[in-house]
């Protein structure tokens, strides 16, 4: 929707719309012929009416995302550090949940260790 200026699925109602996201495919051809082929076909598995062969979670795009930006930073000749800082940007709530549940785990296991001596 953001590259092609309207949705995907068009319906009067959200019944309507979730009905034609069900039976109908995406019309390509809105989308800008600039548009990589590795995005086109990001989008393809995102959109995907087949739950098998569509991506189930929004980390893998951000992922693919953040590599294809560092490989156009070091193609050209972009700071390698600053390449590294926009990935954080774009990954940080997910390092922030990693960290919190280590921490997390970390002091379920202490009060645990400390629970099994104190006996």
């Amino acid at each position: 929707e953001m590259l092609t200026g309207k949705r995907a699925f068009e319906g009067e109602d959200v019944s309507d719309t979730i009905a034609n996201i069900l039976k109908s495919q995406v019309n390509w051809a809105p989308l800008p012929q600039g548009v990589p082929a590795a995005v086109r076909k990001m989008l393809a598995r995102c959109l995907e009416n087949n739950v098998n062969r569509r991506i189930g979670s929004i980390a893998v795009p951000l992922f693919v995302l953040g590599a294809m930006s560092v490989a156009a930073d070091v193609s050209q000749n972009r700071s390698f550090f600053m390449s590294n800082a926009l990935m954080w940007r774009v990954n940080w709530p997910s390092c922030a949940c990693v960290l919190l549940g280590s921490l997390l785990l970390l002091f379920a296991f202490t009060r645990f260790i400390v629970r099994l001596f104190r006996r």
